[in-house]
């Protein structure tokens, strides 16, 4: 019979000790980091959940930035995190109006739109389906249907459609156009089509009689959609995703793309094949969530494929390398999803008596939108992301970067205004509590793919 000898045993309780002291230290510190995260959460997002955020004041924010702990919720079944965010809804519902604002209507009625996509696609026993949530979804339901068959839709130029139906038929058909971008999707649209894409779903998938003409209505606008995606998408020769190519090149926040200094005095430097930016783009992979679950199992396969297209235009183009400033430390995007890092929205801002406030965006001055992006809701993002968290805290030439070159401190009466001020939350921990979620976020969520 094999013996042990004294040696050996000592070194293997020795080795014994040091694996439960390190596994006893990670737990702590695991631990820290939870008591530290729900210190934020209620700290910040608990003070959110208790404001009127539908108002027009702070819709358009509010729809941005709640997305992610929306979605965080519901991913840890965190009840008190889901209860949160439902005393929002709630109260938005006994409210009873929506935003006035076209863009920041959408924006707001989204993230209820997503909400309600939650509690259907995760389905739990303890967060049912409630008469506040079957009035809600009547309240979105509605909205998505006016804004896309009958509300009259802006075109550049004077031109007026009937919904967004009206202007996607009109730029399906061979014309000339004054400008390239008179021919572009914009977001508001896509934001339509995504709120509609949630609500097809939701009704399909609870069985919830709908009103046949809206159902229809909705159908079109899923498959409007997948249009959209694939046809005015191309695959570059990498294998990545670029929407609309070219289709921006005309406009004024696009026509010094081709400049990658930042200067007074510059002449137009247009790109004809510019990709949109990086910064409206990082919407993009939740659209495609939105639209995945909405339709069928045939286009399920081909927008699943756009969204790992999309995935690797980001990680691999989007999301910059050798990086040559802040002595190459910390995390950057570039400006385009085409990987350029040319200047955005040269002299775009300015204010009553014309004088610019700020120049435009140099290159990579579109990294501020990692704060709060939507970009982890991209497959085989997790590592992109874990980067990302790993990059905090930044540094102070970081800092500049991601507060952006728009940024100036609000006075303390726009404080409201704003729900929250840049520097403080990249300086309490609230931008790095972001960054947990959204890492949390590419790591586990994963769709049913056929």
């Amino acid at each position: 019979m094999y013996k042990i000898s004294k040696m050996y045993k000592k070194v293997l309780i020795f080795g014994i000790f040091l694996f439960i002291v390190a596994c006893s230290e990670d737990i702590t510190e695991k631990h820290r980091i939870s008591e530290k995260n729900d210190m934020l959460w209620n700290d910040f997002i608990v003070k959110l959940v208790n404001k009127s955020l539908w108002t027009d004041k702070y819709a358009y924010n509010a729809g941005h930035l709640m997305m992610i702990p929306l979605h965080y919720a519901f991913l840890t079944n965190d009840k008190d995190k889901i209860k949160d965010f439902e005393l929002l809804f709630n109260n938005f519902n006994k409210e009873g109006y929506v935003p006035s604002g076209h863009l920041v209507s959408v924006h707001w009625m989204y993230l209820v739109s997503r909400y309600l996509a939650l509690k259907t696609e995760f389905n739990y026993p303890d967060f049912p389906f409630s008469q506040s949530d079957k009035e809600l979804l009547e309240k979105v339901r509605d909205f998505a249907f006016s804004k896309y068959k009958n509300d009259s839709h802006w075109q550049w130029g004077g031109k007026a459609f009937q919904g967004v139906a009206g202007r996607l038929d009109y730029l399906s058909e061979e014309r000339e156009y004054p400008y390239s971008y008179y021919e572009a999707v914009r977001d508001d649209e896509l934001f339509i089509l995504a709120i509609a894409s949630d609500i097809y779903y939701i009704y399909e998938n609870l069985q919830i009689k709908n009103t046949p003409q809206i159902q229809l209505a909705l159908q079109e606008a899923v498959d409007d959609m997948v249009d959209v995606f694939i046809k005015r998408g191309v695959i570059t020769e990498q294998g990545g995703y670029i929407f609309q190519p070219g289709v921006w090149r005309d406009h004024p926040e696009f026509k010094y793309a081709g400049h990658n200094k930042l200067e007074p005095d510059l002449r137009e430097k247009k790109v004809n094949d510019v990709a949109e930016d990086s910064s409206h783009s990082h919407r993009m992979p939740l659209w495609l969530i939105s639209l995945y679950n909405a339709v069928s199992t045939t286009d399920k396969e081909k927008i699943n494929n756009i969204r790992y297209a999309l995935s690797k235009q980001f990680n691999d183009v989007v999301v910059a390398k050798n990086v040559d400033v802040c002595d190459g430390k910390g995390f950057f995007l570039n400006n385009y999803m085409d990987g350029r890092n040319g200047i955005y929205r040269y002299k775009y801002y300015q204010d009553t008596q014309g004088k610019e406030h700020i120049l435009g965006y140099p290159p990579f001055g579109l990294t501020s939108i990692m704060k709060f992006s939507w970009y982890p809701f991209l497959p085989n993002s997790e590592k992109i992301f874990k980067k990302y968290l790993d990059s905090y805290p930044l540094t102070n030439c970081v800092r500049k970067v991601y507060l952006g070159a728009s940024y100036t401190k609000p006075k303390p009466e726009e404080m409201d205004k704003y729900l929250y001020d840049d520097a403080v939350f990249l300086d309490n921990g609230y931008a790095e509590f972001w960054a947990f979620m959204s890492y949390f976020i590419s790591k586990n969520y994963q769709l049913d793919t056929p």
